[in-house]
Parts: structure tokens; sequence; C-alpha cells
């Protein structure tokens, strides 16, 4: 998803400190076919975040119409659609008008809905966190198990995953690794959690 921008800009590192050449692994044809800047990040991200920010701070959903480069109503309506269904927002006196698929009109509905932010709302739109991994703490806290639920939500906002695939046909070995974290009898085994647990046992009198 580069843009022509992009690309021509990573030249320049090949060229930094001393004479280099840089190689781009994609044929001319594509290359030419490319975007020639890469589009804002509110017409490539979800909204979720901008649009509980923008309620929190009681500017309302409009905001994000008033922008430059402002995001659709179905973009818009997905955001609202994911935080009424987290329970951060409600909204009321909807209508759909439109996109003609279920789900862009169920989206639109949403967008042209009047939404108001919730309790729980404004605790997520504090916490520096994707609002579903906000409400997994804010969750934890209340039913007092705010450590395992750390931990899942640590590693649920990693950029990267904590567990990888080992290669050479050991595919096998990988998944009895992850297997051997579930507990048994549990209905929805977490690895995170358990993996996390079980190191602190096997640490839990070292001295530090």
């Amino acid at each position: 998803h580069a843009s022509r921008a992009s690309a021509l800009q990573r030249r320049g590192r090949a060229g930094r400190v001393r004479p280099g050449v840089a190689i781009h692994l994609v044929t001319r044809s594509r290359f030419a076919a490319l975007d020639a800047h890469e589009k804002p990040e509110v017409l490539r991200m979800p909204l979720d975040e901008p649009v509980l920010y923008s309620l929190a701070a009681n500017y309302g959903i409009e905001l994000l119409s008033s922008l430059l480069d402002a995001p659709n109503d179905v973009a818009i309506g997905g955001a609202l659609e994911r935080l009424e269904a987290l329970g951060a927002v409600e909204l009321v006196d909807g209508s759909a008008s439109g996109p003609t698929t279920k789900a862009a009109t169920t989206a639109a509905a949403a967008a042209a809905a009047t939404a108001a932010i919730t309790p729980l709302g404004r605790h997520l739109a504090k916490l520096p966190l994707d609002a579903h991994v906000g409400k997994l703490l804010v969750l934890g806290c209340l039913l007092s198990c705010v450590d395992p639920l750390l931990t899942i939500a640590a590693a649920e906002a990693a950029s990267r995953p904590p567990f990888i695939t080992l290669g050479g046909g050991r595919r096998d070995e990988s998944d009895a690794a992850r297997r051997a974290f579930a507990r048994a009898n549990d209905p929805a085994p977490n690895s995170s959690g358990n993996s996390s647990g079980g190191w602190s046992s096997e640490h839990s009198n070292d001295v530090v």
C-alpha cells in the first residue's frame, strides 16, 4: 500500500552518508499504477478513537466532517456501530439512506444517528488504548481480575504477536507449545495469560 512519493523518499536513505543504490522490488508498470501520494490516515484507519475522543470533548461527530479530508458516512457509521456494541456510545434517531448494501446501509444509519457518549465511553476515552482493550481493563478492575487481563491487554496491544510459528516443518511443534499453555477444562484457553502465569510461578522464588 505504498505510494510513489513514499517509494521515492526511501531513495534518499541510500545516499544519506555515502553514495548508494536504492532497489525497489516492484515492476515499472506496478510502480506507475501506485497512488502519487499516500491517503491521509483518517481515510485509511478505523475511526473508533477519533469518534470517541470527539464525543468525549463535546465536539460531536460533526468535527470529523469538518476535516480537510473528511471521512465518509460509512466509515464514521462503522466506528459508531463498533462503539455502540462496546457500550461506549448510544445511538438514537438514526435513518438509513444512500448505500444499497446491508452493511453500508447500517453504517450510514449509524452516521445519521444522534450519538451520545456513555459513562463507560468517557472512561475509555481517557485510556491510550483501543476501545475494546480499554473495556477489557475496566472489566478486569470491576471483577477483581486485573493481573491476567492486564497481561492479555498488553499482548493484544502489542505490535507483534507474542507467539511465532517455527519454520522448517516445525508447525506441529509450535502448535503443541501453544496447547501446552491451555489449562485443563478451560473452554476458552488464553495462551498469553496462561503463559504469563506459568512464568510467574516458575520465577516466584528468584532473587532479584
